[in-house]
């Protein structure tokens, strides 16, 4: 499934020129696939290696991930029903990658610790796995349960409890539950289960 999650690509100045290419990417620890920008000098970089499988960094609507290149897009056009994600920002180096090793193994280590909190709390929702964004400034909680209001519940009370920036991702047996717009909280994306402190 292509993600429908989107950037803006009329308000921001980071999007006054068109991209020189867009690529698929697959992103997350359950995986994504979606439309990403890359700029000139990641469309040469690629151009004179083995595209499908290298590794990227992207910035997407939960922060900076780590993903794998698919595939050039040929006579891709910025439009409304060929949105984008969000943008390639670099190929991945081998401080990304220890980077990404080392969150895998914190997340690994905390995901008991949040477990207990979903139970504690009283939430009807199943924690799959977590992960935190390559700069660790946003944590992934990934649920088996649909978008409701348990989701947003279990953002809010972390955010209560300074915790940091959680993104709540509901997901189901064929992948990723697409977010909807809306919420509140004062912060962007409340209502679809994403909070800060």
């Amino acid at each position: 499934m292509i993600s429908t999650n989107t950037i803006d690509t009329t308000s921001s100045s980071k999007w006054d020129k068109l991209p020189a290419a867009v690529v698929l990417v697959r992103y997350g620890v359950v995986p994504q696939v979606a439309r990403f920008a890359a700029p000139d000098e990641v469309v040469e970089a690629i151009a004179e290696r083995q595209l499908h499988g290298r590794r990227v960094v992207v910035d997407t609507d939960r922060g900076t991930e780590i993903g794998h290149l698919l595939e050039l897009v040929r006579n891709a056009v910025v439009s409304d029903d060929k949105a984008m994600t969000g943008q390639v920002l670099r190929l991945s180096t081998s401080a990304d990658e220890d980077r990404f090793v080392g969150n895998r193994r914190n997340a690994d280590r905390e995901f008991f610790d949040w477990q207990t909190r979903v139970q504690d709390w009283g939430l009807k929702v199943q924690l799959i796995d977590l992960e935190w964004t390559l700069d660790q400034k946003n944590l992934i909680l990934y649920v088996l349960n649909g978008q409701n209001a348990e989701t947003t519940r279990l953002a809010l009370l972390a955010a209560a409890a300074g915790l940091g920036i959680v993104h709540v991702q509901p997901v189901q047996a064929d992948g990723i539950v697409q977010q909807t717009s809306g919420g509140g909280c004062g912060g962007e994306g409340c209502g679809s289960g994403d909070c800060g402190s």
